[in-house]
C-alpha cells in the first residue's frame, strides 16, 4: 500500500513538472546588465530615488562587499552595498577607494540606508549575522532591527545539512545556473 502511494505521488509530480514553465537560466552578460552600479561619477538622484523605492518594498535582498572579514579592525569599511527587490536590482560605493561621492552625497545616502535598516520590512541575505554585525558597528548597535532580517544560508543549512554547498555561489549556480558572484569582478 506504500509503495503504491509513492507511485501516484510521484505521477503526480512528474504531471505537474511537465505544466512548469521552461527553464530560464541567465548569461553572465545577463546578469550583468540587470543591474545599475552607482561609483559616486554621475546618477547621484537616481541613485537616491533607488534607495527610497527600495525602503518601500516588503521584501528586499542586502549585501556588501567590505574591507576585512570583521568591523572591528582599523580602517575597516563597507566597499559596497547592493539592494534587490522585485526585478531592481542596484548597488553603490559607500567606501569604495575609487568611490567618487562628495561628502554631502554620501552623508545622506548612509541616511537613506539607515532608514531601510531601521523599519520593518523584510531584509535579506546571506549570512546576515555578517551584514548585521557591520552595520551595527557602522552605525550604532540600535540600528539594526535583528527581527526583519531572514538569513538564506541558515535557510539552506536547515533543508541540507551537509558541511559544502551552502555558499551564495554554489547555490546560485545549483539553483540558477550561474554563479553570480563570479560573474562580477569584486576586486578593489
Amino acid at each position: 500500500q506504500f509503495f503504491i502511494e509513492v507511485v501516484r505521488v510521484l505521477k503526480s509530480a512528474f504531471r505537474l513538472a511537465g505544466q512548469l514553465p521552461p527553464v530560464k537560466v541567465d548569461t553572465p552578460a545577463a546578469a550583468r546588465a540587470g543591474i545599475q552600479c552607482f561609483n559616486g561619477i554621475g546618477g547621484y538622484l537616481t541613485l537616491i530615488q533607488a534607495l527610497k523605492r527600495a525602503r518601500e518594498a516588503p521584501i528586499k535582498a542586502i549585501d556588501i562587499e567590505t574591507s576585512c572579514l570583521r568591523p572591528y579592525a582599523a580602517n575597516a569599511r563597507i566597499l559596497t552595498c547592493a539592494i534587490s527587490y522585485g526585478d531592481v536590482n542596484f548597488s553603490f560605493a559607500i567606501d569604495h577607494p575609487k568611490s567618487g561621492w562628495a561628502e554631502n552625497q554620501r552623508a545622506l545616502l548612509l541616511i537613506h540606508l539607515k532608514a531601510i535598516l531601521t523599519d520593518n520590512t523584510t531584509k535579506v541575505a546571506h549570512n546576515a549575522p555578517f551584514e548585521i554585525e557591520w552595520f551595527a558597528k557602522y552605525f550604532t548597535e540600535d540600528v539594526v532591527n535583528h527581527d526583519a532580517w531572514e538569513c538564506t544560508q541558515m535557510q539552506a543549512h536547515m533543508l541540507d545539512e551537509r558541511r559544502n554547498g551552502q555558499g551564495l555561489d554554489d547555490l546560485a549556480k545549483q539553483h540558477f545556473g550561474i554563479a553570480y558572484k563570479s560573474t562580477f569582478k569584486l576586486d578593489i
